[in-house]
């Protein structure tokens, strides 16, 4: 399925998302709790983003931080916005409500 992203695409695909985990106990110092991955907007998410906001009622930067969550793995989704909450869960992430 091919959509036509036009300049959004352009913007998005400049901005990086952080996902960060936690170390694995047996590797953890005291100094090193979590580690930290860089992800891209690439057009997979840009994609996911739209899809997401077809179907949910949700800020375009809400549906951005889904997908790359999505996108990344992350193991856990937080966030205190219940209309993202929602959309997150939808897409099968796991989430917490921090509100």
């Amino acid at each position: 399925m091919q959509k036509n992203l036009g300049e959004f695409n352009a913007l998005l695909l400049t901005q990086p998302k952080i996902k960060v985990s936690p170390v694995p106990q047996a590797t953890a110092s005291k100094h090193a709790k979590y580690s930290i991955s860089v992800g891209q907007i690439t057009p997979e998410v840009v994609l996911s983003s739209i899809e997401l906001l077809e179907g949910n009622q949700l800020r375009a930067m809400d549906a951005i931080h889904i997908a790359c969550a999505k996108t990344l793995g992350v193991d856990l989704f937080v966030s205190a916005d219940h209309r993202q909450l929602r959309a997150a869960d939808h897409c099968g992430l796991k989430t917490a409500d921090v509100s």
